[in-house]
């Protein structure tokens, strides 16, 4: 019934119930602990699948105690539901090989990519669910169980990690609402990171959980603290490091955050062979996969790394960073497919939403366009720079940065540009064939006082001369050029308000 269930004891929890009647005993959370049995009855005495079946018969029990949490565990329901499609395709794959004679067995096995896949994808499945169960917070016991053992804080294997949650959100908190979380990063590094909200929760809550648990952010320190930091470094210090880290993956231009399957495969099916771009499984939490289109156009997906393992993993060889385990098979990753990441704050005077970038987009009809094109941005993040593709477009008075990342969205008058000239190159430029040009903006002007990026503003083009030529025309003829030209400043975007 519609509006009459709000009486008594205010909001009721948010469980797995919320799915439908969910018990020990229902079918979907019962399809996982039934499909492994399957899988070990079709591996029997096959000597060339005895690791696989070693592993699956030891996470039986497994499976039979998430059963009894499922209904009270939103986190247990929906690994449960994922188990049991991943067994389920497992399944299939290993009728295939195994209707084989066992001399041609292994050979299959090893040609089979996307029974090896499955099978790599249900280990790191079976550990986060170990983990959830072991520390979750499932049930009262498990907290007081947790609690004895040390606090939640234990869970995360960085000490400087550990340090940050037990003095910040307390080793007695298996998790935190993103806001509250939001506020305490912000006191931790100093800084008012506000107008990067959305990029901030984009690195932290991969997940799209509105909260950050301790799962969460241990997933975020391992993947970043391959060095394995340690005191005397700082915990703020730590946390810099990390977001700098996290910044070259998740905006990297061919990162294109949770993306099926099949939509990675609809959007390469487009592209020339050596394209690729980075996604994050929307079926196994933290774990980044590359979809590419090899040399016979065919579109293949390659995990990238383990939960709980630091660095990324190509072929048994492990980097440290994604730009140096894509700079390692350039032969084969060549173009990255640009990605369509929305950042917006719909309801944010400072994102707009999709109407103000709809308006912003489509240029009044009294402001004439004089110069338009893609180009990169040397962009503040959240702690550091990176080159970002937006559309650059020079009106007849303004200057506007076009993006779907809201946060870096501008629209500048030309009268507040104080400078505009050709400069060195602050970073290595995205392409070879780009010049780099640089904006300037008045010192006394809203422009550069409000601007996250800071006063100065550096753009690669492959046709700089041009824009900087445009630039200084138009501004000249609206009021610009003045000589007052504001100090660049060299602190993180946000640190001072």
């Amino acid at each position: 019934g519609g509006g009459g269930g709000g009486g008594g004891g205010g909001a009721r929890p948010r469980t797995a119930t919320h799915y439908g009647k969910v018990t020990a005993q229902s079918a979907t959370v019962n399809l996982p602990a039934r499909a492994a049995e399957e899988c070990l009855r079709l591996m029997a005495g096959k000597a060339a699948l005895a690791q696989h079946e070693k592993f699956l018969r030891a996470q039986l029990e497994l499976l039979e105690a998430a059963k009894q949490y499922a209904s009270t565990s939103t986190q247990i329901y929906t690994a449960l539901v994922h188990l049991g499609r991943e067994l389920t395709s497992y399944q299939a794959q290993l009728r295939q090989v195994c209707s084989l004679p066992d001399a041609q067995l292994s050979a299959a096995i090893i040609n089979n990519a996307v029974l090896q896949q499955n099978y790599i994808s249900l280990q790191m499945q079976m550990r986060s669910l170990k983990a959830t169960l072991e520390y979750g917070g499932a049930s009262p016991g498990d907290a007081a169980a947790a609690m004895q053992r040390g606090g939640f804080a234990q869970v995360i294997k960085s000490p400087l990690g550990a340090s940050f949650w037990t003095k910040y959100i307390g080793a007695q908190n298996n998790g935190i609402a993103w806001r509250p979380f939001f506020q305490k990063l912000q006191d931790t590094l100093s800084m008012n990171l506000r107008k990067t909200e959305s990029f901030v929760k984009f690195i932290f809550d991969c997940n799209r959980e509105n909260k950050i648990t301790v799962q969460s952010f241990n997933m975020f320190v391992t993947w970043f603290d391959f060095d394995h930091m340690q005191p005397p470094t700082t915990i703020r210090d730590f946390l810099v490091t990390l977001l700098m880290r996290a910044e070259e993956v998740f905006f990297f231009e061919g990162f294109h955050g949770f993306v099926s399957r099949v939509k990675a495969e609809r959007v390469l099916g487009l592209q020339p062979p050596k394209s690729y771009l980075i996604r994050l499984s929307d079926s196994n939490p933290g774990v980044f996969i590359l979809s590419y289109v090899d040399s016979k156009a065919l579109i293949r997906h390659r995990l990238l790394n383990q939960v709980g393992q630091a660095g990324f993993m190509v072929e048994s060889k492990v980097y440290n960073t994604l730009p140096e385990l894509l700079a390692s098979h350039q032969s084969v990753l060549r173009a990255a497919v640009p990605n369509t990441i929305v950042f917006d704050a719909p309801t944010s005077i400072y994102g707009g939403g999709g109407k103000l970038y709809e308006r912003l987009n489509s240029p009044l009809a009294h402001a004439q366009t004089i110069k338009t094109a893609n180009v990169h941005y040397h962009a503040m993040i959240v702690v550091s720079r990176h080159w970002l593709q937006v559309k650059l477009e020079l009106r007849d008075g303004e200057l506007a940065i076009l993006t779907t990342k809201s946060p870096l969205r501008r629209t500048i008058g030309t009268v507040d540009v104080a400078a505009v000239r050709i400069a060195p190159a602050p970073a290595a430029l995205p392409n070879a064939g780009a010049g780099c040009f640089e904006i300037t903006l008045a010192a006394d002007s809203d422009a550069a006082s409000s601007n996250p990026n800071g006063a100065v503003l550096t753009f690669a083009a492959p046709d700089a001369a041009d824009w900087v030529t445009q630039l200084r025309a138009v501004a000249q003829r609206t009021g610009g050029l003045r000589g007052n030209v504001a100090t660049p400043g060299g602190h993180f975007a946000g640190s001072a308000d």
